[in-house]
């Protein structure tokens, strides 16, 4: 299935509108609409997809201009993907193309049609087309901050600047940026992607968000649109509707669940073996664990990634587990301040700045026991 997707999106650029430019002109009949696309059950496609449309009868012309494209083929493109640096541009494909793309995903989209004077219409016409060309055409993608759905939210505010204000009522007070990703992750039932984002997303995720910022997803803006003053809309209507099916998450699936009983194993199996396969068991846990904090630093200090900043889960996931491998001397005193770092860790769970996620608890409590054991018997 995903490699059919990622063929038809290749086709898609591919055929893309090259005569498109800027000497284009749309006639002032042109209708301006938002595509919000609903989410899809990969992760990839989870919380949805904006694009714009442009549609002018008079001179047959039906685009949709896609701000969520990136190069398949580019030499280095998971080094710059790891490293937050891969950049993404703008691309523009006949209406019929985009329509089929989802169709073939059975992924429901909303057209809104923009109510705009046709000063404002053309000069978010003009400002796309010129936005097509190099070197205009790409740009730095930030998930949170600049993304395929704030792109269309500032051609919006060109047309509209003041249609967003605090009153807008499209998210509750008080609602952090990792309260809405929950929310998505959640409703789609992705325990172990929540659990995994929750480790790499570090203290920027629990900002709280202004309106404006809610709208780095698609919903929200749609949401925002919806309920826009002065009213934006001259139409809103569903041009595809599909029914996700999501699958039911059971407690035997939940990584609380799963986590909590390989600890149960682990803190049995290292209680009843003997002294040289509790060695080899603890000297696997802590390097696992090591390792993943020494992600969680390269994650922060080696990356254009700034959300995964000033990580809480360093406190646990921490690096100084591979000072397990040096002298006795080393591991007890590395285990001493590991084991008051976890209890402290543990005992403020709740009430740390970063919220942090439930289903790694049982690991932390196992980390903290075979802390303790090698605090008290180095040898």
């Amino acid at each position: 299935m995903k490699y059919k997707y990622l063929l038809l999106v290749l086709c898609w650029v591919l055929h893309s509108f090259e005569h498109l430019h800027a000497q284009v002109r749309f006639s002032s009949a042109t209708k301006i609409s938002v595509l919000t696309c609903q989410p899809g059950n990969e992760l990839y496609s989870l919380f949805g997809h904006t694009a714009i449309r442009l549609k002018d009868t008079t001179q047959l012309l039906d685009v949709v201009f896609n701000y969520g494209t990136f190069d398949f083929n580019d030499p280095q493109f998971y080094t710059k993907f790891v490293q937050g640096r891969l950049p993404y541009f703008v691309t523009a494909d006949d209406y019929a193309n985009f329509i089929q793309l989802y169709q073939y995903e059975q992924r429901g989209i909303t057209e809104q049609v923009l109510n705009l004077p046709d000063t404002a219409a053309q000069a978010i016409i003009q400002g796309l087309l010129i936005n097509l060309q190099p070197p205009n055409n790409t740009y730095a993608y930030h998930f949170l901050y600049d993304n395929c759905t704030t792109r269309i939210l500032r051609w919006v505010k060109t047309g509209q600047p003041l249609f967003i204000t605090k009153h807008t009522p499209i998210v509750p007070p008080n609602t952090s940026f990792r309260n809405l990703l929950h929310k998505y992750l959640d409703r789609a039932n992705h325990p172990w992607e929540k659990l995994g984002i929750d480790f790499l997303l570090g203290l920027p995720c629990d900002a709280l968000v202004s309106v404006e910022q809610s709208m780095f997803l698609p919903e929200m803006l749609q949401k925002g649109l919806a309920t826009s003053k002065p009213n934006l809309l001259a139409k809103e209507q569903i041009l595809l509707r599909y029914n996700t099916t999501i699958a039911t998450e059971t407690w035997l699936s939940s990584p609380i669940f799963i986590l909590g009983f390989v600890a149960l194993v682990w803190l049995v199996l290292a209680r009843m073996a003997s002294p040289k396969i509790r060695k080899v068991l603890d000297a696997s846990l802590f390097t696992i664990v090591g390792l993943a904090g020494a992600l969680l630093v390269f994650m922060w200090l080696g990356t254009n990634h700034d959300t995964c900043k000033y990580n809480f889960n360093l406190l646990w996931a921490n690096p100084l587990f591979l000072l397990w491998w040096f002298s006795n001397k080393t591991r007890r005193f590395s285990s001493i301040a590991l084991s008051v770092v976890l209890m402290l860790t543990l005992a403020g769970w709740w009430w740390l700045p970063q919220q942090m996620n439930s289903g790694f608890l049982p690991i932390v409590v196992l980390l903290l026991s075979r802390s303790i054991f090698y605090a008290t018997h180095p040898k």
